[in-house]
């Protein structure tokens, strides 16, 4: 007969392995805006991923039968298919975030693109005037 503290272990064992479980997605987010990973890299390398959740949890299953492992390893396979599309949107994020900041300009300071040009040319050291007072009469 199944005691309370062998129920006790048995859930919490499961608790902290689905909570890490789910962290997955969490720790592909970072992991992809760090330049670490990619959503190309996690799809080219698909089969060792399944190989590897097999694994993990088949180890982190509190019991020995196979239903239970496949109960651990669906989540986690579907959760690797969501962060592949985490690490898609991450990095297509981090690409977008590369637009030069002219584009991203607020509409009050049209002298901006101005400032930019001629910050691109180095042999230029003293704004004209009307830039100096457009800068500073914001």
């Amino acid at each position: 007969m199944l005691t309370i503290g062998e129920f006790t272990k048995l859930f919490a064992t499961i608790i902290i392995a689905l909570g890490l479980m789910f962290e997955m997605l969490i720790l592909v987010f970072f992991l992809a805006l760090m330049r670490v990973i990619t959503a190309r890299w996690m799809w080219r390398n698909l089969r060792y991923s399944v190989l590897v959740i097999i694994i993990v949890a088949a180890i982190i299953t509190p019991t020995a039968d196979i239903l239970n492992m496949c109960l651990f390893a669906a989540p986690m396979m579907a959760l690797y298919a969501i962060s592949i599309g985490v690490a898609w949107l991450a990095g297509a994020r981090r690409e977008r975030s590369r637009v030069p900041w002219p584009n991203r300009m607020p509409l009050c300071r049209p002298w901006l693109p101005l400032l930019s040009l001629y910050k691109a040319i180095p042999l230029l050291a003293i704004p004209p005037p009307e830039i100096i007072e457009l800068m500073w009469n914001k």
